[in-house]
């Protein structure tokens, strides 16, 4: 009967979900939505207006500003490199018109290191750009976030503890075109993420693209609730060491 008991006890403790561990990789949009549930906040950058005709197209919208943030007002922008491209005085630089505040939700803010490098552009939808590095600062820590991430080559992302210093952990990211959806959860606090693309070339970095960036604080079990899955792990590491002589006596009572 104990052998039973404890084979019995096995199976239910392996079938049972398991916790989320500091520094979870989280597989897909649909867990963290599942994760975040009414907490989850999505910066898509469609309140952006961005420049017409071809130049807008295949320029963008570039970020005059150090900082990109709910606060951030964009007066006028012409496309960057109009002035050096020899058909511009063709096509015109296109304008457009003064935008913002509240372009961007609320609890997170973009930083880019050289300026006009962060930048909204048209894929099927708006997305943000930078090269060859962009930060990103949630104004409150929260403890899961996920983005869509495109480019044209690997990227390391790097994320920080609240006070922006300590490395919870680095990724190195494989990513390429279509978009793909990385996401991470951390109960420590999560106080921003750096992502880093490296030169295709000697000063030439062509940057990665995100979009969807998703994040929030995600219910955590109560410590009760910790102790007695705690207790359940326990429980299951003492059970294996019944598993052998367990199975040992069932098989010799089979014989």
């Amino acid at each position: 009967m104990r052998c039973l008991l404890i084979v019995l006890f096995s199976i239910t403790m392996m079938f049972a979900g398991n916790p989320l561990y500091a520094g979870t990789v989280i597989p897909d949009r649909a867990s963290l939505d599942n994760l975040l549930a009414e907490h989850e906040k999505t910066e898509d950058f469609e309140r952006f207006i961005l420049p017409s005709g071809p130049l807008g197209g295949l320029f963008g919208l570039s970020i005059p500003t150090p900082t990109l943030d709910a606060s951030t007002v964009i007066s006028a922008s012409i496309c960057d490199g109009c002035h050096i491209l020899a058909f511009c005085d063709f096509w015109g630089c296109p304008v457009v018109p003064t935008q913002g505040p509240g372009l961007v939700v609320s609890g997170v803010s973009f930083r880019q290191f050289l300026l006009n490098s962060l930048r909204i552009s048209k894929s099927d939808t708006n997305v943000l750009s930078s090269s060859p590095l962009l930060r990103i600062d949630f104004t409150e820590p929260v403890n899961a976030f996920g983005l869509d991430i495109s480019g044209f080559q690997e990227a390391d992302l790097t994320i920080f503890g609240n006070d922006f210093n300590t490395v919870l952990g680095t990724y190195i990211l494989p990513i390429n075109f279509p978009p793909s959806f990385f996401g991470v959860f951390d109960p420590r606090g999560i106080g921003g993420v750096e992502i880093t693309s490296p030169d295709v070339l000697p000063l030439i970095n062509l940057g990665v693209t995100i979009d969807n960036l998703s994040f929030g604080i995600a219910a955590v079990p109560e410590p009760s609730t910790w102790l007695l899955l705690g207790a359940g792990f326990l429980g299951l590491a003492l059970a294996r060491k019944n598993f052998a002589s367990c199975f040992d006596k069932l098989s010799t009572n089979d014989k």
